[in-house]
Formats: structure tokens, sequence, C-alpha cells
């Protein structure tokens, strides 16, 4: 048991802190709720929204939004078992659908690229890769690999049902960056011109984002509005967090500036690619609608990475991670946005969440204006 009268370490790059306990399994609730059983009446209320916004993405075609909101509802149910040896067995009969689900997706993935007709070395590795992916989330499927990945990944002993929940979602993102490239690329790229966002599509990702951060910190069934607000490091905005938001907003523009610059001067076929990507981002959008670009990138974005994921994993594999579902850019676009993910992520952890998401909606507003500006 860590000194309660011990103030917490920093965090290294690749850990988290020494001195904030990660599994939680056994420890009392961070707010109890006058229910039955501890986290009864919010398991309930996740079951009504996962039913419900879940069936909804499907209906409206965001799938997205619809697995954020399966992904939220498993986190409630690990951090109910977590807390309460009753919900155990309900989670025995959920806790598959994690890596059955990326084993399917994976080996779609591989079925796919071994029906492209494209010459080259890389349809090779995204197919190895892929089948990588798949049998490692068939690995995943026995609780033995599965604590052993998160130990390896968050320093913790012994783990929880939810730090192996998460464990299995963090390797899957990073499994994912070689074959979602690929796949990006190849099979979701649109050079008819058509656009990749749209408003429903934004308003889709802030919210599935958003629920799934909820779930993953155990709101409802582990925490209040109160202790929730605190896990996610979401603090009311101080004078010095606003030079804090300006420099690391001027920060990003010039980290950004200086990789385009050197992307532009030794790989120009990579830059030209991502700057086709920014345009098709940003491609029929309006002007309401880049605003609500960089609010849901930078509020779903960052209440999962940086508030919910980072305090336990650190900065370093977060911002590999972050930049690990960016798959649409190049390797060198890629490795841009780990760095912009280390800044925000060195944000979080000297300021706060909530001066995290001002900085990536800011720059990401800023960007985007930037792109939707005619050229010289």
């Amino acid at each position: 048991m860590p000194d309660p009268n011990q103030g917490p370490e920093e965090p290294g790059w690749f850990s988290r802190p020494a001195g904030e306990p990660l599994s939680e399994a056994g420890s009392a609730p961070a707010a109890a709720f006058p229910a039955e059983r501890p986290g009864q009446r919010g398991l309930h209320i996740w079951s009504a929204l996962v039913a419900a916004i879940g069936l909804g993405g499907l209906l409206l075609k965001q799938p997205e939004l619809a697995m954020f909101t399966a992904l939220a509802g498993l986190f409630a149910v690990a951090q109910a078992a977590d807390l309460e040896p009753h919900y155990r067995q309900l989670y025995a009969l959920v806790s598959w659908v994690v890596p059955v689900g990326g084993a399917a997706t994976f080996a779609g993935l591989a079925a796919a690229f071994l029906q492209l007709d494209v010459p080259g070395f890389g349809r090779g590795v995204a197919i190895a890769a892929a089948v990588v992916g798949a049998s490692t989330c068939v690995l995943l499927l026995w609780e033995r690999p599965a604590h052993a990945l998160a130990e390896g990944l968050f320093r913790t002993r012994p783990v929880s049902r939810t730090v192996a929940l998460a464990g299995r979602v963090a390797l899957m993102g990073l499994l994912f960056c070689v074959p979602g490239q690929y796949a990006f690329r190849f099979l979701f790229n649109t050079p008819d011109g058509g656009a990749l966002l749209d408003a429903r599509s934004l308003w889709g990702n802030l919210f599935g984002l958003t629920l799934l951060a909820l779930g993953a910190v155990g709101f409802l069934v582990r925490r209040n509005p109160r202790a929730l607000l605190e896990r996610l490091g979401l603090k009311g905005l101080r004078w010095s967090h606003l030079l804090v938001i300006v420099l690391g907003v001027v920060l990003l523009g010039g980290l950004n500036a200086l990789c385009e610059w050197f992307e532009r001067s030794r790989f120009p076929g990579l830059w030209e690619s991502d700057q086709q990507v920014n345009e098709m981002l940003v491609r029929g959008l309006s002007r309401g609608e880049t605003l609500l670009l960089g609010v849901s990138a930078g509020i779903g974005e960052e209440l999962v990475l940086r508030g919910a994921l980072q305090p336990r994993l650190g900065i370093g594999w977060t911002a590999l991670l972050f930049a690990s579902l960016h798959v649409q850019y190049s390797w060198m676009g890629m490795v841009v946005i780990a760095l912009i993910g280390a800044v925000l992520g060195a944000i979080r952890q000297r300021a706060s969440t909530t001066a995290a998401i001002a900085v990536h909606a800011f720059y990401d507003i800023l960007a985007a204006i930037a792109v939707r500006m005619p050229g010289p």
C-alpha cells in the first residue's frame, strides 16, 4: 500500500506513476452508491446506454460509435467485477468479445489483402502483420498471456480484470498500425474526391470516445462525478494554464512546421501523400464542421488517451498508441503525431487534461483552417 502522506511521483515515459496503484481490484470504491450491491445501479445505466446508443450507432451507419459504446460497457462490467465478486461470472461471459472481435478484424484484413492485385513487398508485410495480429488476439483469449501482457505494459501486479482488458485493447491498437495503414491506402481511400469526414461521423466519434473514457475509469460503477473528474485530470483552468495553452499551440505548430519541412525535403512522396490526406479530412466541411473537427478530436482523444490511459501507461506508450491509431498518414506522418502526442502528454502531466484538450482542439482547428486556405 502506498503511503497516503507521500505525494505521487512523476511517471516515466513508459511507466505509470510509482505512487499511484494501478490495480483497483478489491479496493474500496471512490464513492459509494446506495444500491443493493456496489456498482449495481451503474451497471443498469450502462446496459441501457450500450443498448440504446450502440443500436443507434448501427442504425445511423456509425460503426465506430457502436464499437466505442460497446467497449465502454465492457470496461464498466470489468470494473464491477473487480469491485464485487458477484459480477465476475458476468464478465467471464463477455470477456471474449474484444479478442475475438480483434481476431476477426485482423483476419478480415488479411483476407482482403490476399484479394488485392497489388505488386510489391508492402502487401506481403501487411498480410504478415495482419496474421500476427489475429494470432495474438486468439492467444489473448486465455487469462495467463493476457495478464502477462498487462504486467509488462502497466508494470503492475496483481492484474485486475480492468487492467487485463486495457492491455488487450492497447496491444491491438499498436498491432493495427501496419495493416491499418495498408488498408487505408488500398481499401478505404477515396481517390474519387469523396470526403472522409462529415458532421455525423464527427459527433459519433466525440460521443463514442467520451463514453469509452467514462466506462474505462468506472464512472457510475466505482466513481461518482467528482471522483471521475479527478481521475481523468479534468480541472478548472487557471491563468497559468492559459499561458500553457498558448505556448502549447505555438510549440505544436512549430514542431509540425519543422517536421513538414524535413519530410518535404527528404521524403517528398510521403509529404505529398500526407498533404492529400489532410485535404481529404477537411474536404466538404463547413466552417462549423471545421470547428467540430478540432473539438471532437481534442475532447474525445484526450479523454481516452491522456485522461484515462496515460496515468497508467505512461507518456511514451500512450504517444505511440496515439500515433498508431492515425493510420491514414505515412510512417513519417505518424512519427510527427507521436511527437505531438508526447507534447500533449507532458501538458497533461504538468497541467491537466483540460489544458491538453484545449491545446489539441485549438491546434487541430488552426491546422484545418490552414489546409482549407488556398495556396499561393
